[in-house]
């Protein structure tokens, strides 16, 4: 079932990078679950953070589906760790965040996260299930591709094969993600 190796491939990049990074340096976030409302994305991603949360991130603070998704691209980009050091989220299934489009002022929520998370010092590790549609995304923003080319639904194949018995090997999501510990 795709549904089930998705998830256990997302459980295992978790597990891998909080026990190379340390749970106090990385920050799980599934999108495709709490993105109802930019106001509850706000909420779910500020309240389950093992990070520093600044004032401009207060979500009682926020008036409106625009404040808060300001106040969201904000934390993520200066959210860090209590010694100071950059933050590492895994955004799972990133492009339903498509969904705040249809909120006042928030037309382009797809291109502003990608410029705000590329001017940020943290690190980003972005799923998605939409392959295509995430390779045009960036494309179409003026960045390039992912290096290397492996999203999500790259991974679960890739783990598909490997679990027929295919040449892939063990399974390394740094390997993959090209992501290592500071």
């Amino acid at each position: 079932d795709l549904v089930q190796l998705r998830l256990e491939t997302t459980q295992r990049i978790v597990v891998h990078l909080q026990r190379h990074l340390g749970a106090h340096a990385c920050q799980y976030v599934d999108i495709e679950r709490v993105a109802t409302t930019p106001e509850q994305f706000l909420r779910a991603v500020i309240t389950d953070s093992p990070f520093k949360v600044g004032p401009h991130a207060a979500p009682a603070a926020v008036k409106s589906p625009r404040e808060a998704f300001d106040a969201c691209l904000a934390f993520l980009s200066s959210a860090c760790t209590a010694e100071g050091r950059p933050a590492t989220f895994l955004l799972d299934e990133v492009m339903d965040l498509r969904t705040f489009e249809s909120f006042p002022g928030l037309r382009h929520v797809q291109r502003e996260l990608l410029q705000a998370l590329a001017d940020s010092p943290n690190h980003f590790v972005l799923t998605s299930r939409y392959v295509a549609r995430a390779h045009r995304l960036l494309r179409d923003a003026g960045r390039q591709e992912p290096q290397p080319k492996i999203l999500a639904q790259e991974i679960l194949l890739r783990r598909q094969e490997q679990r027929r018995g295919g040449p892939i090997g063990r399974f390394d999501p740094y390997e993959l993600l090209h992501v290592r510990p500071h």
